[in-house]
């Protein structure tokens, strides 16, 4: 007869009592009868007991009591199995005059168990994470990483069999859920803390925000950086993450969130590390990379990051441009819960991983992209001060990661062309300014000087005439008037052309009323790089300076003059009114 947890014989210890005291028969009657058939037998029984110390108290008395009181039955072996250090803790909450001597009275013989051979346990927790996770890392860096943060965090946790038993519980049902979209060698790891150093596990869960805004210094931009005290902030990690915590088990605590988030360098180190990988981290998934630090904790993967499912599939389609428009497309109308599309992530996340793309997928992927450009140029996706970091920069960020490297300029230039016949109109002036300016850098593109120009010269003419091109077809079919962009797509029609031209098309279109009413909408906007800032706007709205730049391409008196004459009227609807009402009142201010 064996029972594997003390738990199923306190049970069956209080069922055996209670049939005792409903029978006819005393206990010494039932012993005597039990005796005797178990001295008729011709084998020997062996009862084993396992978990006694991890029962409560009054439990483990109540097994302890049980034992002595039938330990004399014939024929009958008992077995306990339990940690000798805790049962007599246990037992001195009850007796404290006792504690050893209690158990000298109920174990006949004790024996102390060898303890497991390291090299054996470690073999035991690969053995068990190959069959679940898989095999590390394949790529160098990542094995070895692997290997580094096994030996000084999962191996130096696991101390029994029971760890490993424990380890392989947890990750048969955590690991699933995550196992493309978080780092195998990460999850193992603060797995194996919320194990083994809960406290360390919570600490890092409920500090984030220390974990990733790190900095040995401290100021405001633009003045002088003035450097944190480093015994502060030492003391401070280590009441956060290390409280309670000594001896072996602190220097494995520090040594996983050294490991985990190197930004923590810069405080147990006593080094500075400004330049860190980021992007790596970002592309393996690390526990360090701010937007996959969540998945660690909830087991599932929220909609600030793309998960490799995704990734997978959309580089499945790299090489057709239409699956690759059409995918872009469809990213801009998934919403992220803290505002954005999900356009910025593929773009950003695509970057990170440019050699995926082949070589012979590159330009079909550029056409697809470069196609639908203007679509992704979301408000939603733009910074909040000065818009320099929304799609159109991760796109410019995207293409570079993707070619700079890999093509020479000849290659390049080919590439670009091609791709940018098939431009979206915003985007073409954007690739096109970009590529004109690399050959006429001024002082403040210094980056252009330091490196060899992206396409030629000649070829970035050729875009900027073939910008001019698509730019005076959109005037003539007027889907100019409906582009998002327009007012700065006339100014930078300016700058390549005659602004005299520009100005006549402007003016042609003020006798259309969509169009002043368009306008207007248009000419207040929040702040952008076009943005004049005035310390007397209200609602944030700005307008744009009515210097000789701008009437050098819009009648401002004329467009005034409109913009009154539609307010007289009665049929207009209350939303243009409301257009036509701001622009007035902020033009008013100015």
């Amino acid at each position: 007869m064996s029972t594997p947890a003390a738990g199923a014989v306190v049970g069956a210890t209080a069922n055996l009592f209670r049939k005792f005291k409903e029978a006819d028969k005393t206990v010494e009657q039932e012993h005597k009868i039990l005796s005797k058939a178990l001295t008729e037998q011709d084998k020997q029984f062996l009862i084993i007991i396992d978990d006694i110390d991890r029962l409560g108290t009054d439990d483990a008395l109540q097994i302890f009591r049980l034992i002595k009181s039938v330990g004399r039955l014939p024929n009958v072996i008992y077995l306990l199995a339990f940690d000798r250090i805790l049962a007599e803790k246990v037992l001195a909450e009850r007796f404290p005059s006792e504690g050893p001597s209690y158990l000298e009275k109920v174990i006949q013989g004790a024996f102390e168990l060898p303890l497991p051979d390291p090299f054996d346990l470690r073999n035991s927790v690969l053995h068990m994470v190959d069959s679940i996770m898989g095999p590390p890392e394949e790529t160098e860096h990542e094995h070895k990483r692997f290997w580094d943060l096994f030996h000084d965090i999962t191996a130096a946790l696991i101390k029994t069999p029971r760890d490993v038993h424990r380890l392989s519980n947890a990750i048969r049902v955590s690991w699933p859920a995550v196992c493309d979209d978080v780092n195998r060698a990460d999850f193992l790891s603060i797995e194996c803390l919320r194990l083994f150093l809960p406290t360390v596990h919570a600490a890092i869960r409920a500090n984030k925000k220390m974990l990733f805004e790190i900095s040995p210094y401290h100021g405001n931009e633009g003045e002088t950086l003035v450097e944190y005290d480093e015994a502060f902030l030492v003391d401070v990690f280590n009441e956060t993450f290390l409280k309670d915590l000594s001896g072996r088990d602190r220097t494995i605590a520090q040594q996983a969130i050294l490991h985990l988030f190197p930004r923590t360098q810069n405080v147990w180190s006593r080094v500075t590390v400004k330049d860190m990988n980021t992007d790596s981290w970002q592309k393996n998934r690390r526990i360090a990379s701010e937007s996959h630090f969540p998945h660690y904790f909830t087991f599932s993967v929220n909609d600030e990051t793309i998960s490799a499912k995704e990734l997978e599939e959309f580089l499945a389609n790299a090489g057709d441009p239409k699956k690759i428009a059409n995918a872009f497309k469809k990213s801009i109308t998934q919403k992220r819960r803290r505002g954005g599309t999900k356009a910025a992530l593929f773009l950003e996340e695509l970057a990170l991983h440019q050699e995926a793309i082949s070589d012979d997928a590159v330009p079909a992927f550029l056409c697809g992209l470069f196609s639908v450009a203007d679509d992704l140029n979301v408000e939603a996706d733009a910074g909040q001060v000065f818009q320099v970091d929304g799609n159109i920069f991760r796109i410019h960020r995207l293409m570079n990661r993707l070619m700079r490297n890999r093509f020479d300029q000849a290659k390049r230039t080919e590439l670009i062309k091609q791709a940018c016949e098939h431009a979206s109109l915003e985007w073409l002036e954007s690739i096109s300014n970009e590529c004109r300016k690399e050959h006429s850098p001024n002082e403040e593109d210094q980056d252009h000087r330091e490196q060899e120009p992206f396409i030629t010269k000649d070829a970035a003419q050729q875009l900027t005439d073939l910008f001019l091109q698509h730019i005076r077809a959109a005037a003539e079919d007027l889907s100019l008037k409906k582009h998002r962009n327009m007012f700065w797509l006339l100014f930078r029609w300016r700058d390549v052309a005659d602004a005299a031209e520009v100005k006549q098309w402007v003016d042609e279109r003020l006798g259309e009323d969509d169009f002043v009413i368009t306008l207007s909408e248009k000419f207040v906007s929040h702040i952008d790089p076009l943005t004049l800032i005035s310390p007397n706007l209200d609602d944030n709205a700005t307008i744009r300076d009515d210097n000789a730049t701008i009437r050098g391409t819009l009648d401002i008196d004329r467009f005034q003059e409109r913009v009154d004459e539609l307010l007289d009227r009665d049929s207009m609807s209350a939303d243009d009114r409301s257009k036509l009402k701001r622009f007035k009142g902020t033009f008013a201010k100015d």
